[in-house]
């Protein structure tokens, strides 16, 4: 099951009791029909840092994120990338530190 399925899933069980509703797919605006209020946004929140490790931060509780399904998808995505990409990064910007470091150590000894 992808990300996307698996959110579908998700407000399926949680918000609607299992059943769809009429012309319920991926752009359904669950925010302007009631389904997506504060509290359902806040258990989704609860759901996906849990579900997939992903953290808050002050300016991600905005109605786009929880627009919809897509939309409840592409920002876990851009979440996930952002961790991706700083995790990635991490072993570079330490081996230029390291490096850095063994040249300023060189330098010592030199002068």
């Amino acid at each position: 099951m992808n990300l996307q399925q698996a959110l579908r899933e998700y407000v399926l069980k949680q918000y609607l009791k299992g059943q769809a509703i009429e012309g319920f797919d991926d752009d359904y605006n669950l925010i302007d029909d009631g389904i997506m209020d504060s509290l359902a946004i806040i258990n989704t929140v609860a759901h996906l840092e849990k579900h997939y490790g992903i953290e808050f931060d002050d300016g991600d509780i905005v109605p786009e994120h929880f627009l919809s399904v897509n939309a409840l998808s592409a920002f876990v995505l851009s979440k996930q990338g952002i961790k991706e990409r700083g995790r990635n990064n991490f072993p570079n910007y330490a081996s230029q530190l390291q490096a850095t470091f063994a040249r300023s150590q060189i330098t010592k000894i030199s002068k």
